[in-house]
């Protein structure tokens, strides 16, 4: 099995319904670029407004193959709360780590973890010999990829997935998992779209 993880172009505001910026339109067109010749069997998406508008854009690319989308593979759900600085605020008040809070009607990090590494298992289960796309989030991202390689949360702080960045995860046979390249984003150069005027000299 192999996954190819995708995280949504850059997007405007902070909630579920935020949309891709102009910007992040363009970042995935040149994303779209790179996943086009890699065979992919089945592609999951985020439910979320800026993944579904990811998919949209990567279609013209991937064509047509079977897609689902999912609110399993969603971002870190923050319930009631509509801000960062709600957020710091409520997590600083009751004194527990970020890992550790949830907020009213949303989910802890623990929570996600758990969230992860149930559709990790559910994809080798479901698709052991196949390629798979997800488009998703950089946190569910983040922890989907620690779960394959079994390391601890707390690696989450060292590393960050950027947006329309790709990530790979090749399993063997007995769906071990034997390479991995996380947060590859050359493409975002290698398919410009901008014609550009060759300096000699700076």
């Amino acid at each position: 099995m192999k996954l190819y993880l995708v995280r949504h172009g850059e997007k405007e505001g902070w909630d579920k319904n935020s949309p891709l910026a102009d910007i992040g339109v363009e970042q995935v067109k040149r994303l779209g670029k790179e996943l086009k010749n890699k065979r992919i069997d089945k592609i999951y998406c985020s439910t979320w407004l800026r993944a579904k508008q990811t998919m949209d854009v990567l279609k013209v690319d991937l064509g047509k193959v079977s897609t689902e989308y999912t609110e399993k593979i969603r971002e870190h759900d923050h319930g009631d709360v509509r801000t960062r600085e709600e957020l710091e605020k409520k997590m600083l008040e009751t004194g527990l780590t970020e890992y550790e809070f949830k907020p009213s009607n949303g989910e802890s990090f623990f929570d996600l973890e758990k969230r992860a590494q149930n559709f990790l298992n559910y994809l080798k289960s479901s698709h052991p010999k196949e390629n798979i796309l997800l488009i998703s989030h950089g946190r569910f991202l983040g922890l989907l990829i620690l779960r394959a390689l079994n390391l601890s949360i707390n690696e989450l702080k060292f590393f960050n997935l950027h947006e329309a960045s790709l990530s790979t995860l090749s399993f063997d046979d007995s769906l071990k998992l034997k390479e991995f390249h996380i947060d590859e984003n050359s493409h975002l150069v290698k398919y410009s779209s901008y014609e550009r005027e060759v300096l000699k000299k700076i």
